[in-house]
């Protein structure tokens, strides 16, 4: 039996050791010795440090799509920069930062696209997940490029378990989308793992031009030949296919009926058909934990397709119908942790990266290496009540070199009040699509946090600042009859972002509640533009009910949104230029309801989604769904 722990408890509620789940099997006393998967292998951190995390045992409790689902449940601070319909351009702005501020990893490695400058969270299939890592300000930038919004480390899937495991999910819910996904692991050789999995999602969505369909096969072989040392091979195949109409035309004689709205663009699509190879390692040097290594070999193949009518042709001798072009990248990062004293912590490491992009109708040719370096300091004595991290990181790219440094610090008054600050410096290399001629953007963004524990209840507030010189702005390149056919890039001069979060958090027995409020105020060239929302607030009530094993939780969700101009976003680019529209009125969601039942081993979820039909948008104009119901069921066997 080649198993020491158990595949995937799903009745944790919450994480507690991360080696102790189910008690070992029984081994004949001349059997090969079973090692234990390395817990850490994957992670962003085999020394443990403080930061935001979604595990496995959490994701059956959440009714999501994908990533971005996950990602606004777990922090609803991050404003969403959702596009509305399935599987879309779906992301965040992390403290008036843009989807180019976000950096998504899979085992430490990069996993956005060059070409691009950012990556679709839609694409990445949430049973490869064994933990979400996310980080934010001095961390964030420190251990990734491009990362002044947040840093998203995806740990891989960890299963370890002698007889089959099975776990197998269905969805089904509005504008026919449907979804399956199933995984199969095993061990089937001491101290190896296999683990297979698909997942199929498709819908037509509700506005014209808005369908969607992903394809995603994936598998890992993990050997583990001690119980401090852990390698995985990992191989994610991403057929992802969107209709991109580019939002409804600011003329459309409706924004809430679909048989009627006009979209943008009724003929342009995007695919891509990425593979994502990954070879990963990790060990603990010390057996007290104190020394540690871990690294990735990684290749991805991408071979992006933009399929338009004529009359989208960029210039005349842009005849062809379909604009495709390859995008490739082999790279290697290695990172040594290592903690010098009961003071003193230490992380540093590097990354080599070779990336190739053939030039497109949008994107401009790539061939060049990227290097990276960076150090980690954590100051923090045994009783706790102070922390200070600082670190900086140096980018070569481009025959440039590109410096971020930053520090924190965080103060215990009591067990009840924390205060911390964050302050870093950060730069943004230009993507493909914006022109790689460009000057990379300066951020100097900082927060300051205060934490307020009484009994069950739970406030933290933030107030933030980012201050961005030399921004990489857009706008719109038009036809002679004023159709916006693509976007041309450009350096500004500062654009500002000030603001305010404050999150709550109550829970009285079988109750609970959590609300947050956001105020933004922003600029560009020192004039007020009007981005975000004046305000962004919502709350949540939830009760929870259990019988045994069985457990039943149901609530409300309700969003508000104060008035804003927005953004619009081009698909063509992965651009955002001001919006096309006047200032939009103050909304909210139209209430979402939602129920939860864990029967066994077991899922059902049930939300119905804007139970009034209210029309509203987070990124103009880009209405979100109407009133829909989703249905979600996932069940393990052998768990």
């Amino acid at each position: 039996m080649f198993a020491t722990t158990d595949s995937s408890d799903v009745s944790l509620r919450k994480r507690t050791d991360g080696d102790s789940t189910k008690p070992s099997l029984p081994i004949k006393a001349d059997s090969t010795h079973l090692s234990k998967p390395l817990r850490t292998h994957g992670s962003l951190f085999t020394i443990p440090l403080k930061v935001t995390t979604t595990t496995k045992q959490e994701l059956p409790y959440l009714n999501f799509i994908g990533l971005h689902d996950i990602i606004s449940q777990k922090v609803p601070i991050f404003y969403p920069l959702h596009l509305g319909s399935y599987g879309q351009m779906n992301s965040f702005s992390v403290f008036g930062g843009s989807l180019r501020d976000i950096t998504l990893r899979y085992d430490g490695r990069n996993m956005n696209s060059r070409s691009f400058g950012g990556v679709n969270l839609e694409q990445f299939p949430p049973e490869m997940i064994e933990q979400i890592e996310i980080l934010t300000g001095t961390d964030a930038i420190i251990f990734s490029d491009n990362s002044n919004g947040a840093l998203i480390n995806i740990q891989e899937i960890r299963h370890d378990i002698a007889k089959p495991f099975t776990r197998i999910s269905f969805s089904q819910g509005g504008y026919n989308f449907i979804a399956s996904d199933g995984t199969f692991s095993q061990n089937f050789a001491p101290n190896w793992n296999a683990t297979l999995g698909f997942r199929r999602q498709s819908s037509n969505s509700r506005f014209t031009n808005s369908d969607f369909e992903v394809w995603n096969l994936r598998a890992i072989v993990r050997w583990s030949p001690s119980d401090k040392t852990s390698f995985s091979l990992s191989e994610l195949f991403t057929n992802h296919g969107i209709g991109t109409n580019g939002g409804l035309d600011s003329l459309s004689p409706s924004f809430s009926n679909e048989l009627i709205a006009v979209p943008m663009y009724s003929d342009l699509n995007e695919r891509v058909f990425r593979h994502d190879v990954t070879l990963a390692g990790s060990s603990l040097l010390a057996d007290d934990s104190s020394s540690t290594a871990s690294g990735t070999l990684y290749f991805s193949n991408s071979i992006w397709q933009k399929n338009r009518p004529r009359a989208l042709a960029v210039t005349s001798a842009d005849t062809i119908r379909l604009s495709q072009f390859a995008e490739q990248s082999v790279g290697a990062t290695a990172r040594l942790e290592q903690r010098i004293n009961s003071l003193t912590t230490l992380r540093y490491g590097g990354e080599a990266e070779y990336i190739t992009a053939e030039q497109s109708s949008y994107t401009n040719d790539i061939n060049g290496i990227k290097l990276a370096g960076y150090g980690h300091l954590v100051l923090q004595p045994t009783t706790k009540d102070f922390m200070l991290r600082t670190g900086a990181r140096v980018l070569y790219e481009n025959a440039k070199f590109i410096p971020s440094l930053g520090a924190a610090g965080e103060l215990r008054f009591s067990n009840n009040l924390i205060l911390s600050l964050d302050i870093s410096q950060s730069s943004r290399a230009p993507s493909a699509a914006e022109g790689l001629g460009l000057t990379s953007e300066n951020t100097l963004l900082g927060f300051a946090s205060v934490q307020y524990k009484h009994d069950s209840l739970h406030i933290s507030t933030t107030v933030f600042s980012r201050l961005t010189t030399f921004p990489i702005l857009s706008e719109s390149v038009r036809d002679t009859g004023g159709f916006i056919l693509t976007s041309r890039s450009f350096n500004g001069d500062s654009r500002r972002a000030i603001g305010l979060t404050t999150q709550a958090q109550w829970k009285l027995g079988a109750l609970s509640a959590n609300g947050f409020f956001q105020l933004y105020q922003t600029a560009t060239n020192g004039t007020n533009d009007n981005r975000f929302p004046l305000f962004y607030a919502g709350i949540t009530a939830q009760y929870e009910y259990q019988i045994g094993q069985s457990l039943a939780q149901g609530g409300i969700s309700v969003k508000f949104l104060g008035s804003m101009a927005g953004e619009t976003f081009l698909p063509q680019t992965w651009t955002s230029i001001p919006s096309r529209t006047g200032e939009s009125n103050a909304t909210f969601n139209g209430i979402d309801a939602f129920l939860v039942l864990r029967l066994g081993n077991a899922f059902v979820r049930a939300t119905f989604y804007n139970i009034i039909s209210q029309t509203y948008y987070y990124v103009p104009l880009y209405p979100q769904l109407d009133r829909n119901l989703r249905l979600s069921v996932s069940w393990s066997f052998l768990d």
